[in-house]
């Protein structure tokens, strides 16, 4: 109401709410009253209940003993395989072991010298603020408004320290971890959004940039449509993994490389994109990575800073560098196709009709792909692979000679929301719909679409639904997906609305009951205006008519099991398993002071 009839403005894409509140006195009256009538009949329609849990007993009190066990940790395993469980003595030896006491990528700080490592990133992120705000704020140069209260605001944390824990491998033999910062939260957390979001722009005009496994799937379609010469007989598919991609990213080459190719191609990128400005946050942020496990301190030496927003893209950037210079034009006429997600390749590779001559470029490329510290592992050339969630086939004597068809890891546990879970209804149907479209999406045949269907069909009732309850939602989706394939999709409107944010309950009133609350006490009370007719005190019209009811997430094992901050067993915290444990070699620069 307060802002109503101000120029429409779109929202920015880095945003944090402000506790600013409009003065009482510039709403009108009857808003007011609306609004109180509207939240005295919702606090009536809420009411204290005795409600039975949806967990049984033995398994209120088996996560209650999980979750205050000092003896027993339960983490993430990697690829989204299910939860593991461990000792929280062995959970810490495999992080020091695998991750924290390489001297080469970390180090480890006193409490004092990690305070005032992020300390002295605060203050690094106001010079940014100082030096690249616009000065003129109807110039085009420097960051707009938006971004500087956005990052002005990311400044305001609770808890200033990123957390470090990790993800196990289960799919490796022996099993392996993952390293991964916690950065939500911390002090660089806001400037490390602001370098993603110009880094995005950058990142996905690249040649060999690829989102999704979708736009894969159709770069192939639209190869072979396009190129009526290609002889697909002598295609094949490679695909490369690069090893430990984040860490092998040398900090000083990378930051090198890349402000030399952003400096080179400023004239060419959108006006958007500041590139000192980038380069300076880039250094900050990659130089900066000062988080806790337990109660140890520790700083990253070299490598991606793990965890931080721009990560991915930063990584992304900088391959794609060696990619454009060097190694795709030097092997243009073999490769068919070239696309990266992130540390995984996928390529095309035309076999050249000389056997030997074709052995040599194929051995110099594998040997090219080696930039920096980064080194690939690649597969044989074959006609059919597995590549992020596709098999991809070529089969040259068939009409449609690219088929694809959903990837599905061995191990994958299927821990689709059992039936008992307190969610809205609509969280098992937006699964369903999910769910059909991707596989509609992603299969290029009739019979592997059907097999796909049934196999999603068969582990909803595994995991213990009934057919009467999803038959007709998977019945429904396919017939949506279907029309849609068949209709040009149609053009979205944005509608104002109000926004109700609450929790779910199974037991509290439903939605419907809530826009009814809605319509009766704010929307059109009896022998009262519309709301959109109601006029703020500049005399503009309300115009909003309708209210969303946007629903919590509820907490999950994850959230409950496995909490942001590593609770170390109360006699034997982290920093005893460094100094005393024989089994740990302690490397004699663990501790350092902040540079």
């Amino acid at each position: 109401m307060f802002f109503a009839g101000s120029a429409d403005k779109e929202m920015p894409k880095l945003y944090l709410p402000s506790e600013w509140t409009p003065d009482r006195d510039s709403i009108p009256i009857e808003f007011r009253a609306r609004v109180n009538q509207f939240t005295n009949a919702l606090q009536e329609a809420f009411h204290r209940r005795k409600v039975l849990s949806n967990l049984t007993v033995f398994q209120q009190c088996t996560l209650k003993k999980l979750r205050e066990s000092e003896d027993f940790i339960v983490f993430p395993s990697d690829k989204n395989l299910g939860p593991v469980i461990l000792e929280r003595t062995s959970y810490i030896k495999r992080v020091l072991d695998d991750h924290l006491l390489n001297g080469d990528t970390y180090c480890q700080l006193t409490p004092e010298a990690a305070t005032a490592g992020v300390d002295r990133s605060k203050q690094l992120v106001q010079a940014f603020l100082s030096t690249y705000k616009r000065k003129d704020k109807n110039a085009g140069s420097g960051l707009s408004s938006a971004d500087e209260t956005f990052l002005e605001r990311s400044l305001d944390v609770k808890d200033k320290f990123s957390y470090f824990y990790i993800t196990a491998k289960i799919h490796k033999t022996p099993w392996k971890t993952r390293p991964i910062v916690s950065v939500p939260g911390s002090i660089l957390h806001g400037l490390g959004r602001w370098i993603d979001s110009q880094l995005q722009v950058i990142c996905r005009d690249l040649p060999s940039y690829l989102r999704s496994s979708f736009d894969l799937k159709q770069d192939l379609e639209r190869l072979v449509s396009n190129d009526d010469d290609l002889d697909l007989t002598r295609v094949r598919i490679f695909t490369a993994d690069a090893v430990s991609m984040y860490t092998n990213i040398d900090t000083d080459h990378a930051l090198q490389t890349i402000g030399t190719y952003l400096r080179q191609k400023k004239h060419l990128l959108p006006p958007c994109i500041l590139v000192e400005a980038l380069l300076s946050a880039l250094d900050i942020v990659m130089r900066n990575n000062i988080f806790r496990f337990g109660d140890t301190f520790w700083k990253q030496l070299t490598g991606t800073a793990m965890g931080t927003p721009p990560a991915t893209m930063y990584a992304t950037l900088y391959y794609a560098i060696h990619e454009m210079n060097s190694l795709c034009p030097r092997f243009e006429s073999s490769l068919c196709l070239y696309k990266r997600y992130i540390d995984d390749i996928f390529g095309l590779w035309l076999i050249d009709e000389d056997p030997v001559k074709d052995e040599q470029n194929w051995l110099e490329f594998q040997r090219s792909l080696a930039y920096g510290k980064l080194t690939w592992e690649v597969t044989n050339r074959e006609t059919s692979v597995n590549f992020m969630d596709l098999t991809i086939s070529i089969d040259a004597s068939k009409k449609s000679p690219i088929n694809s068809r959903i990837y599905e890891k061995p191990l994958n546990l299927y821990l689709y929301l059992p039936p008992h879970s307190a969610h809205p209804p609509g969280v098992l149907r937006g699964l369903i719909t999910g769910m059909t479209n991707r596989i509609y999406r992603l299969t290029t045949t009739k019979s592997d679409q059907l097999n796909s269907l049934r196999s999603l069909h068969r582990r909803l009732l595994l995991r213990g639904y009934s057919h009467t309850m999803i038959g007709p939602m998977l019945t429904e989706a396919v017939k949506h997906v279907e029309d849609r394939l068949r209709t040009a999709p149609a053009e979205g409107t944005h509608n104002p609305r109000l926004f109700l944010h609450m929790p779910f309950h199974p037991r509290d009133p439903a939605s419907n009951v809530l826009q009814r609350t809605f319509r009766d006490n704010l929307l059109q009370p009896e022998r009262e205006t519309e709301l959109p007719s109601l006029r703020n005190r500049d005399g503009a019209y309300f115009c909003i008519d309708r209210m969303t009811v946007a629903y919590h997430r509820p907490l999950n094992l994850k959230n409950l099991l496995f909490p942001r901050k590593f609770r170390e067993p109360t006699d034997a915290p982290v920093s005893q398993h460094i100094i005393d444990n024989p089994d740990i070699h302690y490397p004699t620069t663990a501790f350092a002071t902040q540079s």
